[in-house]
């Protein structure tokens, strides 16, 4: 599977070609590029795999073509090759290229499209063997390229995708194996389950629910005491009386007879043991380890990279930086970015272009977009049927609202714009080391600006005390944030945090209204309304707020959708579900609901991600029929999701099992078999269906962390709550006998789901009364945080077993709850403060020896910005100072990357400058190293 281009013979087809090096590959580019020198950026025009479309008028410029082997295709574009011969398909099957319909868009070549800009690949001569690919930018044409094999693709390369995705993929497999494990430990409890010892009269067809603590052992007792209006839930089939004929009112209440032994209570306890040992094995001692092997086998741009974070704001000189730099790193250096405070300037280029591509969208087939005569632009757009008319703009519209936005770009582009981040690369990461250590301080002096914290000649200017930092992935930074201050950041957060509270007691307080109001099973469903509206709710919550990169934007997504996920799913469940339903074998139980949803659980993945009907609607079905290349082209991209998305799906499974292990430890298995599917359709979809998102660092990771340990906090408490409230019934016995009217068989009335039957109850000699006791210790007032047996309070429902085992769960549970508040404590409070007033800096692994500019597919700080169902992001800076093309981290092969800079959307303004003569963008600058020609 050889990818070739049509111009090869001026590249070069020989294999040491191939895994080229960023200056290398430069000679080629620059070498290409001279042949256009001349060609004005009006006059290009863009070739998709041998089909030349005129771009903006002009000459033709033909660009590579992809050729791909069958044997390398997905299935899809192989079904989709084999089908595009007959019309019922592909509307352009056998129709040539004609006046009429010139340069008819080729299915194929919008499958090389998603292959090659979509789908991830890796440079085949790169790597050798397992462990060691290197993922290929973005358009990639100058080395062969395959697709990454779903099956045998490691960890090790799964984190080419980012360091946060190879741990995500790590933890999920560790997950599958403790919970399976756990599942083994609970055997013995789940067979004392599934015995007559605990239910004589369970006669359960669902073998999983046989062997849980679901409970049909019942029995009426006499209960003088009751009256109706106990029980929350009437209707519950819980309370039932008669009249006899002299006038008395006999009262039963219906007791539960399953209870468990103290040795089958220790298995669940020694199960809580080795999940929280296992655990805290899993998310806090190894993923450093993990960490530190995945940074080795990877080079990243931020291993060479250090960041100011506060330069002073006229420091925009990019060579007086690379000086300071080189003096102090006693190193070449290789890159510089300055990043200016011009978010509002940029954020209007990206709005304008977004407007030029709806006018684009519009444009009749066979008529050329010129993006420099919108008048003409807007004559040539197609008019929009009625129903088009309801969901786009017409192209007048959009024409006033780019006008209005010029208005305002030009009142922009006469404003200062102060520096307020600057990335300096060099070209060794040891040269990066030692920078590091040489001119980190604390936070609290760089906030202070304490000069005394360093000697004066590492002063920038010998006045300003520079605040570093490591930095994450080039393509990782959200550019457009850097300038907001860290009071702004925390408004923002206290703004979205706040929403995301709002939103959390909104959604309890409807469900348990709907509980109360209308029963568990409404309940339930707005449960599942929720929980698919709350990811959304999340993403519109977080997009107010302002992170530096991605990665830390992803853990807040992973913080707000976990707890509400979680809150939804299990929490509230719990609340709302009224006790005696907790083993009850009625259709109200919650084990019958959790077996629900773990069903659906493993069901999802194959049947939403994996089968991925919207892309495949949109590839096999509105892609065909699209009246152009570029529109079809468009309709061939992956669906986004995010490692929060996936970090949440886990993160719920894992709390719905430990929650509920007392009473359906049959769950761990259930977590394990999703734990499983989620590994591999995952990864089937990021190698196959999902389109290529920001390689994000640790963020998620470390909160995942905090996620864990409150959630190993909580497993610990409800086990004793769960042991505690055995036999979950509300009955219990007095030592008073029944009186002879008891005695007698009879029938009495009850109330089941509304309606009104008779029961026979027949109470045996010598039977003891009982009255109604309230065993839900969550509605004690005081509440009782942990469970012992004097919490009971004048309500005796435990027998001597429980009481022991009861004890020692609580013991057990109060010692685990406080190891998990240090260390959740440790994480989010002494360790933040201990980085704010002391400075430390501990390099992940050892140095590579490789040099920066001799690295393969390594990528630099260039601004940049996406837009919605685009496939390459939108340069918002001048890169005509960057040497090697391979630092954008992507390549378009078609258009160009003069086509994707907002720059160039407003002629003249790339030469512009502010009123005072300071530069109104990014400034971006590469010094390639000399070579060394002595040899």
């Amino acid at each position: 599977t050889l990818l070739t281009t049509s111009n090869m013979s001026s590249h070069g087809s020989d294999q040491s070609k191939l895994g080229l090096g960023l200056h290398e590959k430069s000679k080629l580019f620059h070498k290409d590029s001279a042949k256009n020198e001349d060609t004005d950026i009006k006059d290009r025009s863009w070739n998709y795999g041998g089909t030349t479309v005129l771009q903006e008028g002009g000459k033709q410029d033909h660009m590579p073509k992809f050729t791909d082997q069958t044997s390398e295709m997905t299935y899809s574009r192989r079904l989709a090759s084999f089908l595009s011969r007959y019309s019922w398909y592909n509307p352009n099957a056998g129709i040539a290229e004609s006046l009429d319909k010139p340069n008819p868009p080729s299915i194929d070549q919008a499958w090389s499209f998603f292959e090659h800009m979509t789908l991830p690949r890796y440079i085949v001569q790169a790597g050798k063997g397992r462990g060691n690919l290197t993922r290929a930018e973005v358009g990639e044409s100058s080395d062969e390229t395959r697709l990454y094999p779903v099956l045998s693709t490691p960890e090790t390369d799964l984190a080419d995708f980012g360091v946060g995705t190879g741990i995500y993929f790590f933890l999920l497999r560790g997950l599958a194996i403790i919970t399976f494990l756990s599942g083994l430990i609970s055997v013995p409890l789940m067979k004392y389950y599934g015995s007559m010892s605990y239910d004589d009269g369970k006669n359960e067809s669902n073998p999983i629910f046989q062997y849980s603590g679901m409970c049909s052992a019942h029995s009426w007792e006499a209960c003088p005491t009751c009256s109706s209006d106990q029980w929350d839930d009437l209707d519950a089939g819980r309370y039932a009386e008669t009249m006899l004929p002299n006038g008395n009112l006999l009262k039963f209440i219906k007791s539960n007879n399953c209870r468990i032994p103290f040795a089958a209570g220790i298995y669940g306890l020694i199960t809580l043991l080795f999940t929280f040992l296992a655990i805290y094995y899993l998310t806090y001692h190894v993923p450093g380890k993990k960490i530190k092997e995945f940074d080795e086998s990877e080079q990243t741009a931020s291993d060479y990279t250090v960041c100011v974070t506060n330069p002073p704001g006229d420091a925009t000189d990019i060579n007086e930086w690379r000086d300071f730099f080189e003096q102090v790193g006693c190193g070449h250096v290789t890159c510089c970015t300055v990043a200016l405070d011009n978010e509002e300037l940029t954020n209007a280029l990206i709005e304008r272009r977004a407007l030029l591509n709806s006018i684009e969208f519009l444009i009749t087939h066979g008529k050329t977009f010129n993006k420099f005569n919108l008048d003409q632009a807007v004559k040539d757009s197609s008019k929009l049927t009625w129903w088009q008319s309801k969901i786009y703009d017409p192209a007048e519209t959009i024409f006033n609202s780019i006008c209005a936005l010029d208005e305002k770009i030009e009142k922009l582009s006469r404003a200062k714009y102060p520096a307020t981040s600057v990335f300096v690369t060099f070209e060794s990461e040891e040269t990066q080391r030692r920078v590091m250590r040489t001119l980190l301080v604390s936070k609290y002096d760089s906030w202070k600006g304490n000069k005394a914290a360093l000697p004066s000649e590492l002063l920038f200017r010998s006045t300003h005390l520079l605040a570093i930092v490591e930095p994450s992935e080039p393509l990782s930074i959200r550019w457009t944030d850097l300038d907001d201050t860290f009071l702004t950041k925390l408004k923002l957060l206290f703004i979205s945090y706040t929403v995301s509270f709002g939103f959390i007691i909104g959604g309890c307080f409807l469900i348990v209204f709907a509980a109360k109001e209308y029963g568990t099973g409404t309940a339930a469903l707005v449960i599942t309304a929720l929980n698919t509206i709350t990811p959304r709710v999340c993403y519109a919550i977080t997009d107010i707020e302002s992170h530096t990169n991605e990665g830390r934007k992803q853990a807040s997504l992973f913080a707000k959708m976990a707890v509400l996920l979680c809150l939804n799913t299990t929490y509230i469940t719990y609340l709302t579900t009224p006790l005696y339903d907790t083993t009850n074998d009625g259709e109200g139980s919650i084990i019958r609901s959790l077996g629900s949803i773990y069903f659906y659980a493993l069901i999802q993945g194959p049947a939403i991600y994996l089968l991925d009907p919207f892309g495949n609607f949109y590839r096999h079905v509105m892609g065909p029929r699209a009246s152009t290349q570029s529109r079809m082209n468009l309709l061939f991209q992956g669906a986004f999701s995010d490692l929060s998305s996936r970090y949440t799906a886990m993160g719920n499974i894992f709390f719905l099992a430990c929650f509920y292990s007392i009473i359906f430890p049959f769950g761990f298995f259930y977590a394990s078999a999703v734990f499983v599917v989620q590994y591999w359709t995952d990864k089937f979809c990021l190698l196959r269906n999902w389109t290529m998102t920001p390689r994000v660092g640790t963020q998620t990771t470390q909160f995942s962390q905090i996620f864990f340990g409150i959630t190993l906090m909580i497993y610990a408490l409800m086990s004793s709550y769960y042991i505690s409230s055995i036999p979950y019934d509300n009955a219990c016995e007095a030592n008073n006998l029944v009186n002879e009217e008891y005695l007698e068989a009879k029938t009495a009335t009850v109330s089941i789901g509304g309606t009104f039957s008779q029961v026979p109850i027949s109470i045996p000699d010598n039977s003891k009364t009982y009255y109604f006791c309230d065993e839900d210790m969550k509605t004690f007032n005081p509440l009782a945080f942990l469970t012992e047996p004097s919490t009971q309070r004048d309500r005796e429902w435990m027998n001597s077993d429980q009481e022991k085992i009861t004890s020692i769960y609580d013991g057990v549970a109060a010692s685990l709850i406080v190891i998990c508040i240090i260390m959740v404590f440790n994480r989010t409070i002494i360790t933040p403060i201990r980085g704010f007033f002391f400075a430390s800096y501990k390099p992940v692994g050892r140095a590579n020896s490789t040099k920066f500019s001799e690295a393969i597919e390594i990528n630099g700080y260039i601004p940049q910005a996406r837009i919605y169902r685009r496939p390459f992001p939108l340069l918002l800076c001048d890169i005509s100072n960057v040497v090697s093309p391979g630092l954008l981290g992507w390549t378009d092969p078609f258009r160009g990357t003069d086509h994707h800079n907002v720059i160039n959307d407003i002629p003249g303004l790339l030469n512009k400058t502010s009123d005072d003569g300071s530069p109104l963008f990014s400034i971006v600058k590469e010094w390639p190293p000399i070579a060394d020609t002595s040899s």
